[in-house]
């Protein structure tokens, strides 16, 4: 069964970053998109192993869960469950691209 998502959601970074990209941006229609797709199933991207989790995110977030959402682009969705009483609620953590995403996994 497909968990119910009643939001996706930015953090305060997330969401300074995904308005400055401006209109129209290739990059933003294909994170707006991803939303949608976050909304029907939030399991859709890869769960991260919990020793691979960075530091920043532990800290800054209390994460309990990590995922990663690829997008075709070759940056990556990171976001965060979060169960609450009426359904799950998604939190977009950051978009990276593919070299900033490895630096910050340590790759």
């Amino acid at each position: 069964m497909v968990p119910k998502v009643k939001d996706v959601k930015g953090t305060i970074e997330f969401s300074s970053f995904f308005e400055s990209l401006g209109n129209p941006n290739p990059l933003k229609k294909e994170i707006r998109d991803s939303f949608s797709l976050l909304k029907s199933d939030c399991t859709i991207g890869d769960k991260i192993n919990h020793n691979l989790w960075p530091q920043i995110y532990i800290k800054k977030y209390q994460i309990t869960n990590l995922w990663r959402y690829p997008l075709n682009s070759g940056w990556r969705l990171l976001y965060h469950i979060v169960g609450e009483p009426d359904g799950f609620t998604v939190y977009i953590l950051e978009a990276l691209p593919h070299d900033e995403y490895e630096k910050r996994f340590h790759y």
